[in-house]
């Protein structure tokens, strides 16, 4: 079927509904937009769980619970499997998350609707793309890791194997400066983009002459390259060719160079100071207004042209809005932190905060890249009613309004700061590896901020090179004051997404102008056809577009406003179902809201009872009976959000559900009853809602008298004298110890916890493992899949030991904490030491 058949797949979907977006264009703000286009909702989110991980399922609920996420949304992958849950290759990328990911939501009928797919704790968050590169080679400045988020908004050039998704300039979405150019070297051949190297190379090893023949050569092959005619300017400046040197730069403003405050400062230019003609051109620039492309909320179902036009979807780019939800792994937070922090940023929608945009500027060049778009996003958010400050430094001090901060540096302390984020705020700052979550990731994370309240951060996955279209610009702020959602303010902003990582909630919308729909008053059950002209109060000044109603989260019938929406229930399975009527404002943003109700379907006499029969509550890893009951069944299968748990070939019978399965928090279950083993659904159950609690806290040990404890932890093999052991990062740690193959080993040592909180264990070993903790085992495995623990643990001492038996080679990467997770070792952990000889 070729490379890119499942991009095909997904851009072909839904043609009923495109055929109805396309018919009913309208003009907003001037554009000629789809009256699809919108602000998203949680009809529209999927989610991407990895089943084997407890902080992924426990993340996901949160989520789901506060942003009511339809049940069938969710998308559950089994990813213990892999050998590293944080970084991955793009072709086991593609085989085992992207592509799985979109086969679900195609198989259930979702893939039309959904303009957003996020992921869940624990699922990779950096993809290694040098498998799709092949022997092309690319400029320094684009390196080959990309974010899972990046690959996932340009999933179409993903699926396809093809790496433009690389250019920093392929998000046409992007509602860019116009006068801003965006330089294309991917449409270069490799001889080029290995001169232009070169070039720059020669211009800072002040080899003045040989880098103007080159860029002369350049710029003669892309004479529309404003950063070539102005690095021309540079080396001509620099011989004294100082005519040359002021033609080169009207060059370069004349295809987009705008950057007045970087050329005034650029040493390569010191030679045209003073000139008359210099400083009328840097005037010139400054008097020069940004002008947006216009604002505009996001629909996965249209395409988009380079020139940032909507258009239909088989004319145009198309694009999956996508963040991560959570990091709890490496440099992350805390499961409890994740989950309180998903909590914080759902209750900010629509609250209209009061504080401030603050926008950093120091002489870092993380900040340096930024600036000369802090004056126009400062006006254009106070023309919104919104505070905006240029402050100097690092971070603002003393300040208890931070609604936003765009900041540049390598490393920050928040709580020095004295300063508190408000909810909903979205935070973030240029540096090189802050999206970097692994425990050695260098910079202060991007996860420092979404510890102290953010909604959303944002951090390159790799050294990006201080590559402006790589970074969210500070307009970010202003699409988010507007009313879009923290996703769609975020990929408004960045030209070229490939290596961003997005962390936090995709929905979060502090400034949205949201509808208030009415439940309509129908006759119960309902049977047959049914008709109702939906209502709904539009926000002030606004007008409805457009109503949309879904059965189970499955989008069934689309109307405008005033018009009659319809549904033909016989082809529904009896029982209750989930109805939700969505309205959409109709303008640029095209902002939605909903009303939820759940209606009972009667075509057929079924109905099919679900029962938890030991209670709904349980702590997680223990088990919940459910029982299942439908004359005539001849199959009943329990489904949890939307996958198949277990299935019974009978027309009643009892279910039994480890709650580890289902993961921290709410958890909602259903049954399905068919009249046929392998016939249509007949009719379904009123869902079951059960609540898993976390585990009981372990309270702490007395150390043993006479024990001397020192940093790291003790390893002990066959009859050999243990060790102190300060690092395992390593993965043959345990062969540097000369452990044997099949050899026993143990591995123990006590950590201090300051506050009660939900902690994890993770490992991959291969051979059997035990976990006890103060004496208690607590889990064990015996294959090579990732192992993921909860366990809570009171303040004081804790004794960990861990022992590994049976058959395998002496490897074992294992790692312990919250918040994030880190290698055992000296870090976290102090171990007896044992007698002198």
């Amino acid at each position: 079927m070729g490379k890119s058949a499942g991009a095909i797949r997904w851009f072909v979907q839904g043609r009923a509904v495109q055929a109805l977006i396309l018919a009913s264009l309208l003009l907003v703000s001037g554009w000629r937009t789809p009256l699809l286009l919108a602000g998203g909702g949680p009809e529209n989110v999927a989610v991407v769980v990895n089943a084997d991980s407890f902080a992924s399922l426990a993340v996901a609920n949160a989520f789901v619970a506060g942003r009511k996420i339809p049940s069938g949304n969710l998308i559950y992958l089994p990813l213990g499997d892999l050998p590293d849950f944080e970084t991955v290759d793009v072709a086991t990328f593609r085989q085992r998350i992207l592509r799985p990911a979109l086969e679900t939501l195609d198989a259930r009928g979702l893939a039309p609707q959904i303009d957003c797919l996020v992921y869940s704790a624990d699922i990779p968050y950096a993809v290694r793309v040098a498998g799709d590169l092949g022997d092309r080679k690319l400029p320094q400045v684009l390196t080959p890791t990309a974010s899972v988020n990046g690959l996932t908004y340009l999933y179409a050039l993903a699926l396809a194997e093809q790496p433009e998704y690389m250019n920093l300039g392929i998000n046409f979405y992007a509602r860019l400066p116009l006068r801003v150019p965006v330089a294309d070297t991917q449409a270069w051949t490799d001889d080029q983009r290995e001169q232009y190297q070169q070039a720059v190379k020669l211009l800072n090893d002040k080899q003045y002459a040989e880098a103007l023949e080159m860029f002369g050569a350049l710029v003669e092959a892309h004479p529309r390259a404003a950063h070539l005619w102005y690095n021309r300017a540079c080396a001509l400046a620099r011989l004294d060719r100082l005519d040359e040197a002021i033609e080169a730069l009207k060059r370069a403003v004349e295809n987009g160079w705008n950057d007045a405050r970087h050329a005034r400062a650029d040493e390569d230019l010191a030679a045209l100071n003073g000139r008359e003609d210099f400083l009328e051109l840097l005037k010139r620039l400054d008097a020069q207004s940004t002008r947006l492309r216009p604002t505009l909320g996001f629909r996965s179902a249209i395409g988009w042209s380079p020139e940032g036009q909507p258009v239909p979807p088989d004319a145009g780019m198309r694009y999956l809005l996508s963040t991560m939800l959570s990091v709890t792994s490496g440099r992350g937070l805390s499961v409890s932190e994740a989950i309180a922090n998903l909590e914080r940023s759902a209750k900010a929608n629509s609250t209209f905060p009061e504080g401030t945009i603050y926008l950093m500027e120091n002489g870092d060049i993380r900040s340096r890249t930024r600036q000369p778009m802090f004056a126009e996003t400062t006006a254009m958010l106070q023309a919104l009613g919104v505070r905006a400050e240029v402050v100097q430094g690092t971070l603002p001090k003393d300040r208890s309004d931070v609604m936003g901060l765009v900041a540049g540096s390598a490393t920050f302390d928040w709580p020095g700061s004295g300063s508190s984020i408000l909810p909903g705020a979205i935070c973030e700052h240029l540096t090189s590896t802050g999206g970097v979550m692994v425990e050695r990731g260098g910079q202060t994370p991007l996860s420092e901020f979404l510890r102290h309240g953010a909604a959303g951060a944002s951090g390159t996955v790799t050294e990006p090179y201080a590559i402006a279209a790589k970074f969210p610009l500070p307009f970010l702020h202003a699409h988010y004051a507007q009313g879009c959602s923290l996703a769609e303010a975020f990929y408004q902003s960045v030209a070229g997404p490939y290596q961003l990582l997005i962390v936090g909630d995709p929905l979060c919308a502090p400034w949205a102008r949201r509808p208030t729909v009415h439940v309509p008053e129908l006759a119960q059950p309902l049977r047959g056809t049914i008709q109702f002209t939906p209502t709904a109060d539009a926000p002030e000044g606004k007008a409805i577009g457009r109503f949309d109603l879904f059965v189970d989260g499955v989008r069934r019938a689309v109307c405008r406003a005033g018009d009659t929406l319809g549904l033909d229930t016989s082809l529904l399975p009896d029982g209750p179902h989930e109805l939700r009527l969505v309205a959409v404002v109709e303008d640029a943003i095209q902002t939605q809201a909903h009303a939820i109700w759940q209606a009972n379907i009667d075509n057929h006499g079924r109905r099919l009872e679900l029962k938890a029969t030991g209670g709904d509550a349980a702590t997680v890893g223990q088990r919940i009976a459910l029982r299942a009951a439908m004359d005539g069944a001849t199959a009943i299968e329990l489904i949890h959000q939307g996958r198949l748990l277990e299935r019974i070939e009978a027309p009643q019978g009892e279910f039994t559900v480890d709650t580890a399965v289902l993961g921290l928090g709410t958890a909602r279950l259903t049954a399905i009853a068919r009249s046929e083993s392998d016939g249509p659904v007949a009719a379904v159950s009123a869902p079951v809602t059960v609540q898993v609690e976390r585990p009981k806290a372990l309270s702490p040990v007395v150390i043993p008298d006479g024990a001397k404890l020192v940093p790291g932890v003790l390893v002990a093999a066959a009859d050999r004298a243990p060790r102190i052991v300060e690092e395992t990062h390593a993965p043959q740690w345990l062969e540097q110890l000369d452990v044997k193959p099949d050899e026993p080993v143990s591995i123990e040592g006590y950590v201090q916890i300051q506050t009660e909180d939900l902690m994890q264990f993770q490992w991959r070993c291969g051979r059997t493992v035990t976990l006890t903790v103060n004496g208690t085992e607590i889990a064990a495995n015996s294959d090579e899949r990732w192992k993921f623990v909860p366990v809570v643990l009171s303040p004081g001492t804790h004794h960990v030991l861990v022992r590994i038996s049976g058959d395998g080679p002496p490897r074992i990467d294992l790692r312990f904490g919250g918040p994030g997770t880190y290698r055992i070792g000296a870090k976290q952990f102090r171990a007896a030491a044992p007698p002198e000889e």
